[in-house]
């Protein structure tokens, strides 16, 4: 499951920045919804609870902190996908 989590979640993260970039409320919602329901499946509840944050208040209109929330998104995948690595590694 994580493998195939690691394989097609980065592809969730673009359309969560375009959408912040774009000012796009409706789009970042259903990104934030789509990447929080693969975040779920996978059991990675932090990142997760950060995309539930974004699909809430997506329509808030606050894109300087919408855009931070979305950066955070993206450093903890790459946390998250650093900790997988290393175990597969037997680190």
């Amino acid at each position: 499951m994580l493998v195939f989590f690691n394989e097609e979640f980065p592809s969730l993260l673009p359309p969560l920045s375009a959408a912040v970039g774009d000012e796009d409320a409706r789009n970042l919602h259903d990104a934030a919804h789509k990447a929080k329901s693969a975040a779920s499946s996978a059991g990675a509840v932090p990142l997760a609870a950060l995309l539930a944050g974004i699909e809430a208040d997506a329509g808030s209109g606050e894109w300087s902190d919408l855009g931070t929330r979305v950066a955070a998104v993206v450093e903890e995948y790459a946390r998250l996908e650093a900790f997988c690595r290393n175990e597969n590694d037997g680190n």
